[in-house]
């Protein structure tokens, strides 16, 4: 098997189904404060099948980012986590893995994730080829946790 079952490991945000805003990014843009490397420590692509959930509901509020010493502890409990998304709009559903952490300052609702660019376009049917496309988002969102992890998003794992 691929994905670690860790269903009893689950940390505790984020438990059940979640609701939200559905946004995207991009790996590698200055606009989207992005350096080509996530929060859980590797490199990712516009291709990569990620998405980041709230940094403040991941780190309990600490904000843990490199190189603050939670930042590990935190990163290892949620990198590379399965969530099934679902997007009521176009009846769509796509697997992604917790790649990187949404900066709270952007987040409109507890469940409101930042998508991968591809994988948004995939999810919301549409292309995010300009910047005035950030104002077009996944209203009602749906995502939750499967109780998987692959280890290729884990915290430092290959990426990609």
């Amino acid at each position: 098997m691929l994905w670690a079952n860790v269903s009893c490991l689950l940390p505790v945000a984020f438990k059940g189904l979640q609701e939200g805003i559905g946004s995207w990014f991009r790996a590698k843009h200055v606009n989207d404060d992005t350096n080509g490397n996530s929060w859980c420590g590797y490199p990712y692509v516009d291709t990569s099948p990620v998405f980041a959930p709230d940094l403040a509901q991941m780190t309990n509020g600490s904000l843990a980012v490199w190189p603050h010493p939670d930042w590990p502890y935190y990163a290892g409990q949620y990198c590379g986590l399965e969530a099934k998304v679902y997007n009521p709009a176009t009846g769509l559903t796509i697997f992604l893995f917790v790649g990187d952490a949404f900066d709270p300052k952007w987040v409109k609702s507890p469940g409101s994730i930042d998508i991968m660019s591809h994988s948004y376009s995939v999810l919301a049917n549409h292309p995010t080829t300009s910047p005035s496309d950030k104002n077009k988002v996944i209203k009602y969102l749906q995502w939750e946790f499967t109780g998987t992890r692959n280890p290729q998003y884990s915290f430092k794992g290959p990426g990609y």
